[in-house]
């Protein structure tokens, strides 16, 4: 039996999911990202955990990837702010004159984006201008304030509140005309420009058999932290004709899908 629970990307609502799951005293919590995992966390240290978060032992959910020692195990995903400066050089292979992105992130479950932002603006030669989001009442004064930017382009991390917005995030890069590079998928599903991530896909199927080894009797706390192993590239090549982009041989050769 699967018991399922959906916040409706209201983060309030999540520890009262996580206390209602842990009353069923169910088996094991499967929990995708830092917030949630968080959120399982503080409502039980004994009911395993798998998760899929960028960085379980910076977070302080594992001691370390080969030895967790606590109740959360799973697998991570490389944290967006060390995709950053790949997101940057995609951009410019579609808009060489690019001179300015706007980055838009929520800082809770990844702080350190505003000195990266700093980092890749000095060493690629592209200002990079962070903008925080945390909850979705921010989302519009955000949009206002990356137009107000005047940005060449968009850069959008691969965080769950971000997410929850991608169709609102897409048509705001497609009326404005901006190139935009995501960091999940579904953006490019939902019409925006192009991703690159960690697969999602590949990651969640290697969590089943973690998940199988714990109902099996295995210990969270004994079972490595995988990494990734797959980056997807994807490029919806609609949208760049609506954008009146030309997206080069070379890389149409690197992408893993084409959307025509």
């Amino acid at each position: 039996m699967i018991e399922r629970r959906y916040a409706d990307s209201s983060v309030e609502r999540l520890s009262v999911l996580a206390t209602e799951l842990v009353q069923l005293n169910v088996a094991v919590l499967l929990t995708p990202g830092a917030v949630v995992t968080r959120a399982a966390r503080s409502a039980t240290e004994t009911i395993p955990i798998v998760s899929v978060t960028n960085d379980p032992v910076g977070l302080g959910l594992a001691r370390s990837l080969a030895y967790p020692g606590g109740n959360v195990t799973g697998l991570t995903i490389t944290a967006s702010d060390q995709l950053v400066g790949k997101w940057v050089e995609l951009l410019k292979d579609v808009a060489p004159n690019l001179k300015k992105a706007a980055l838009l992130y929520d800082p809770r479950p990844a702080p350190t984006f505003d000195s990266v932002a700093n980092n890749v603006s000095v060493t690629i030669g592209v200002e990079v201008i962070p903008f925080r989001v945390t909850n979705a009442d921010e989302m519009s004064a955000a949009l206002t304030a990356v137009e107000m930017a005047r940005p060449d382009g968009l850069l959008v991390s691969n965080d769950a509140l971000l997410l929850s917005a991608r169709s609102t995030l897409v048509a705001f890069a497609k009326h404005r005309a901006l190139p935009a590079v995501y960091g999940q998928r579904e953006y490019v599903d939902a019409g925006g420009l192009m991703s690159y991530a960690t697969s999602i896909y590949d990651v969640w199927r290697r969590a089943g058999p973690i998940v199988a080894k714990i109902l099996k009797g295995s210990k969270a706390s004994e079972i490595p932290i995988e990494q990734p192993t797959k980056f997807e590239l994807v490029i919806n090549l609609k949208t760049a004709k609506v954008l009146g982009l030309t997206v080069p041989p070379t890389l149409l050769a690197r992408a893993d899908l084409l959307i025509e």
